[in-house]
């Protein structure tokens, strides 16, 4: 099974949201955009089963993120200047998948 990566630092609140029940979302970049396929499933880092439920490709970099991702004000001034100099991005919601 293909695995999908988070920053560590990430993890935490990953794991927390998937054992309450909710969705997650992730925003990719570069070398992950198309990476990810709708209805596929991945593993996590820690081994968790997760399956795309929706894929939201992104072009207008910060702009369209501000606009279109539910949570942009959780992302700190680190994460934006990460993704700053992006024009593509996509926004990936998962959710954990149970046997």
């Amino acid at each position: 099974m293909t695995r999908i990566t988070f920053p560590l630092k990430e993890w935490p609140s990953i794991q927390a949201r998937f054992k309450e029940g909710k969705t997650v979302y992730t925003i990719r970049v570069s070398n992950e955009l198309n990476k990810y396929k709708l209805g596929e499933r991945y593993i996590t880092d820690w081994n968790d089963i997760i399956e795309i439920i929706s894929i939201k490709k992104l072009v207008g970099g910060i702009k369209s993120l501000k606009k279109e991702y539910p949570y942009f004000e959780t992302l700190d001034n680190e994460m934006i200047d990460e993704l700053a100099p992006y024009d593509e991005m996509e926004i990936i919601s998962l959710t954990k998948f149970e046997i």
